[in-house]
């Protein structure tokens, strides 16, 4: 046996936005050997010779949970399972998914490549049907990657106690569908128009109907039928009053795609959402369905002690959204990584809001890596697109470099793609919806020195931000800056604050006064949950709140003072 059946962690399915309900996970117990070892003939890893070991999938081989748990920069890893078709899944077409496998990944299916991705964040679907055949059949992953390596985006990993992560690190899973099939959606809700604007793609349309049936809160609003087009633009009518989406309780439209050909006999299904939300940017107010809101942040990089950058399970993933939610933060931004899907669709169920940042954007530019950075930013937003709990893009993410070009043009894309959420570009201001300035500072009093000199960027002085001008032709000038809305983010409590509950509530009240006073239309803190570069959380890595419980309560209580 090339495979054996283990206890399979994270069961759930990977894509709750785009569910085909006949699949197969392929997470769990698969063999793995590490070449950096000892490389050997490449022939020998696909012709059925043994492996040296075995992982559990979708664990990195760095984080415990995988079984490995050896943290080092490992630069190529291999992968190998079986899988087993009957004659009904041999006969349909065969998709085989990958949530992410990090850097380079190149695959092969019964001995024969596959198929090759490059990006370490995003998802890539290759259709097998052509290398499969009915009974058992052998898949193998080859992932190359080298977090040393400058021109490789990598986030946080290695750095500043940050495990280092290579290969699969989010769930594999197949599809079986027709060969005629949808490929790809996107939908647009509209306000103004009451209704869902989608587009999409199917795969050798025949004669017959794209039918959509819509449901809120289970119960049916209606069924529409449109003609089948390979590439089609439709609009979903909304037949009662809206619901609208809602920081602390969600709220969406279920809604079920299904191609039939000409006698109604369905080919493919598509269970989905949307859901019903307006962000907006208007003089120096964030507008949330038309009324002003303050973002209250903190960052989460999404890391855990046993499954590093991949939670361990689909609870853990749903208590991170709750951990933020039980203090009254709002919004959450991501750091450093890319969250899985299905984090977003709890912030979609739960109401919360996200700032989705590019998570390398220290990657040194060049032509290759801004090639990179571009290309892999398309994919983050094609595969986040259709999730309203993401409320801003951030294409630069903490880019604090002088290549104003670069930042320009990707945020021009980014409005392109999405003109229905505001952008917001680095640490250094050159194109931007909002005037989002790090303060990266400890004590109330150089905060509150810093807050009322704010110059672009992280210059907090008039001769930093002179000396800034000159490093950073392009950017932003305090003047324009000084329209948009201010955004103060990163705060980081000192240590006193986490000797006793009073200190904290002390500090943490003057820090977000002091924000306040600034007539900031955002707050953000350094960490919600620790990290292995950030202690100053408010909940340990292992998620245990680091105060008095009551003041949990107490928290959510002064926060929700604030409009």
């Amino acid at each position: 046996m090339i495979f054996s059946m283990a206890t399979i962690y994270r069961e759930e399915h990977p894509r709750p936005n785009f569910i085909r309900p006949d699949w197969l996970s392929l997470n769990g117990c698969w063999d793995f050997e590490i070449a950096d070892d000892s490389p050997r003939n490449f022939s020998s890893y696909l012709d059925g010779s043994p492996y040296k070991g075995t992982i559990e999938v979708p664990f990195a081989p760095q984080a415990p949970l995988s079984g490995i748990g050896r943290n080092e920069n490992l630069k190529s890893v291999w992968y190998r399972r079986s899988f087993f078709l009957d004659e009904k899944t041999r006969s349909a077409t065969v998709l085989l998914n990958f949530g992410a496998v990090d850097y380079r990944a190149e695959v092969y299916v019964n001995g024969k490549p596959a198929g090759t991705h490059i990006g370490g964040y995003t998802p890539f679907t290759i259709d097998i049907t052509a290398l499969v055949h009915e009974g058992r059949n052998i898949l193998v992953v080859n992932a190359l990657d080298n977090d040393e390596d400058p021109d490789v985006p990598c986030g946080t990993q290695g750095k500043n106690g940050f495990a280092h992560c290579t290969g699969i690190w989010q769930s594999v899973w197949l599809e079986f569908a027709a060969k005629t099939y949808l490929s790809a959606y996107r939908a647009t809700p509209s306000l103004s128009q009451k209704a869902i604007l989608a587009q999409g793609v199917i795969q050798c349309p025949v004669e017959g109907k794209l039918e959509v049936e819509l449901f809120y809160n289970n119960i049916s609003l209606g069924k529409y039928k449109y003609e089948q087009k390979e590439r089609f633009f439709i609009r979903i009518p909304i037949p009662d009053a809206l619901k609208l989406w809602q920081i602390g309780e969600g709220g969406f439209y279920d809604v079920v795609l299904t191609i039939r050909d000409k006698n109604g006999i369905p080919l493919d299904t598509i269970l989905t959402y949307s859901a019903f939300r307006e962000i907006a940017v208007k003089e120096k107010s964030i507008l949330l369905n038309g009324k002003p809101l303050t973002i209250k942040q903190a960052v989460d990089c999404r890391y855990y002690p046993a499954g590093h950058y991949t939670a361990p399970s689909e609870a853990a993933v749903k208590q991170d959204i709750l951990c933020a939610l039980s203090l009254g933060f709002n919004s959450v931004r991501i750091r450093g990584t890319l969250s899985e899907p299905l984090y977003l669709y709890y912030a979609d169920k739960l109401g919360l809001l996200l700032f989705e940042e590019y998570p390398s954007s220290d990657m040194p530019l060049n032509p290759k890596t801004a090639l990179l950075w571009t290309s892999e930013w398309t994919e983050i937003m094609e595969r986040d697109f259709g999730h309203p709990s993401i409320c801003f893009w951030m294409p630069a993410g903490s880019y604090n470099g002088d290549n104003c070009d670069f930042v320009s043009d990707i945020c021009n894309r980014c409005i392109r793609a999405d003109s229905s959420r505001p952008v917001i570009d680095g640490e250094i201001h050159y194109h931007t919806a909002v005037f989002d300035k790090r303060l990266d500072v400890v004590g109330t009093e150089k905060l509150l020195r810093a807050l009322y000199e704010p110059q672009n960027g992280p210059f907090s002085s008039p001769r930093e931000a002179a000396k800034a001008a000159k490093k950073y032709p392009g950017a932003m000038s305090a003047e324009a800056l000084s329209c948009l809305p201010f955004f103060a983010h990163s705060l980081r409590l000192p240590a006193e604050a986490f000797e006793s509950t009073k200190n904290f509530k002390r500090i943490f009240a003057a820090y977000v006064n002091a924000v306040l006073s600034a007539h900031a239309a955002g707050i953000g803190f350094s960490a919600l949950i620790d990290n292995p570069g950030d202690k100053t959380g408010f909940f340990t890595m292992e998620r245990d709140f680091k105060f008095e419980r009551g003041c949990e309560a107490s928290v959510r209580k002064f926060f929700a003072q604030i409009n």
